[in-house]
């Protein structure tokens, strides 16, 4: 029988950080954000899946690398997004940082007025 955290390993590992076939999918996006190859941008998000297990594996504190900790705030901005883009929902297209900022100060205008 398979452990559970061997399981919950699997499926942080084999998660898709949104759509891939997107114009400026995540990858493309945090590559840009970071002046990072795609290649590096790539080994990053993989250690970054490795630290969440470990984070929600370990019992005690963990800390990320700086790397890590890059793919973490974007990732966290992607997600906001995504869950709150747009009255249909939508996932955004872009992880361009400027734009995610110019996109959340626009909602929150719209949600504040």
């Amino acid at each position: 029988m398979v452990s559970i955290k061997k399981a919950f390993g699997f499926l942080i590992s084999s998660h898709q950080i949104g759509p891939k076939d997107a114009r400026y999918n995540f990858v493309k996006g945090l590559a840009s954000e970071c002046s990072w190859s795609i290649r590096f941008a790539e080994k990053a998000i993989h250690e970054y899946k490795r630290f969440i297990y470990l984070l929600c594996v370990s019992s005690h504190p963990v800390t990320p690398s700086a790397q890590v900790d890059q793919v973490w705030h974007l990732h966290l901005l992607f997600l906001c997004l995504s869950v709150t883009s747009c009255s249909e929902n939508r996932v955004p297209v872009t992880t361009n940082l400027a734009e995610v900022k110019v996109i959340a100060l626009c909602r929150d205008v719209r949600v504040n007025t």
